[in-house]
């Protein structure tokens, strides 16, 4: 890692539970078997999982998850990029206005942010920007960290965040005033620095196992080995971004999360059985550094109500 000052060792705290920092359980496809998916997860030692949130409706099924999981779901509420194309600007200002109104639910807002792909409509790129302001703006006003979907937007997404900055910093935020997550970072290290530089956590998904596996992905290989572990976080972003058959690619779940530890591990070039815990470990006091950083603490018992 690119932290000299902070080696990869085990604090005996006797935390050692898996987190995957990024999911979507709530999502329609897969929502009648969350109970499943989760079950296989603790299973499997996750002992924390972040929902993001795309649009309301999603919002009100982590809501309904929650009441049956407490100790285990971290909530976000926010409107999703892709969404974004979905509704009229005056519907875009309602589902604002829902948001501003309901987030005071979840532990978090997003995930939010800009997707300039190909594949997206770039007449409405000028109505992500503002759906994504004024997220931001609503994470300040009720204090909740901000989780980042980029996708061929990240010098935009910095400029915009830069933008908003205000002069308010405390322990454990960003100039922000709030913390940030970027999840599935794809940028490159130039970029990354930006980010780090805002004070942002990096989630890491399933491309890591391709890029331990030597299917491509060098760019988020070097982004991860680049990454300081202080700021370092894994997810599995299930249902979608599975790694196995690429026939099969959207088959995902909370519980392979581990293979993403076990491909940073491989690509940092640490060993498996001592370096799974201490970085589990390491990551799990990552997650409760972004969501109590405001008093958005998560409970951490890894339980199930």
């Amino acid at each position: 890692m690119s932290d000299p000052e902070a080696p990869l060792t085990i604090s005996h705290s006797g935390d050692s539970g898996l987190t995957d920092s990024h999911c979507h359980l709530s999502d329609e496809r897969v929502f009648a078997e969350a109970d499943a998916l989760i079950a296989r997860a603790m299973n499997a030692g996750v002992t924390r999982i972040a929902l993001a949130g795309v649009e309301p409706a999603e919002w009100t099924r982590q809501l309904e998850l929650k009441a049956r999981y407490s100790d285990l779901l971290t909530l976000n509420f926010g409107l999703h990029p892709w969404w974004v194309e979905k509704y009229s600007r005056a519907e875009l200002d309602s589902i604002l206005h829902e948001l501003d109104t309901r987030v005071a639910h979840a532990q978090g807002v997003g995930e939010t942010g800009l997707d300039f792909h190909s594949k997206r409509n770039a007449s409405r790129f000028d109505d992500q920007r503002e759906a994504f302001r004024q997220q931001i703006r609503i994470a300040k006003k009720h204090s909740k960290p901000l989780v980042l979907h980029v996708v061929q937007a990240h010098e935009e997404c910095v400029k915009i965040l830069k933008e908003e900055c205000s002069s308010a910093k405390s322990m454990g935020a960003s100039d922000l005033g709030i913390p940030i997550l970027v999840h599935s970072y794809s940028g490159n290290v130039t970029q990354l620095q930006e980010y780090l530089r805002l004070g942002a956590f990096i989630s890491y998904s399933g491309t890591l196992v391709r890029a331990a596996q030597g299917d491509g992905h060098e760019k988020t290989a070097k982004a991860l080995l680049n990454t300081p572990i202080q700021r370092l976080l894994f997810e599995t972003d299930a249902p979608d971004q599975g790694w196995g058959d690429p026939e099969n690619s959207d088959e995902n779940e909370p519980a392979r999360v581990r293979e993403v530890y076990e491909a940073a591990l491989k690509i940092m070039e640490l060993p498996l059985q001592s370096g799974l815990p201490a970085l589990a470990e390491v990551v799990g006091k990552n997650f409760r550094r972004l969501f109590g950083a405001l008093g958005n603490v998560p409970n951490d018992h890894g339980s199930a109500r």
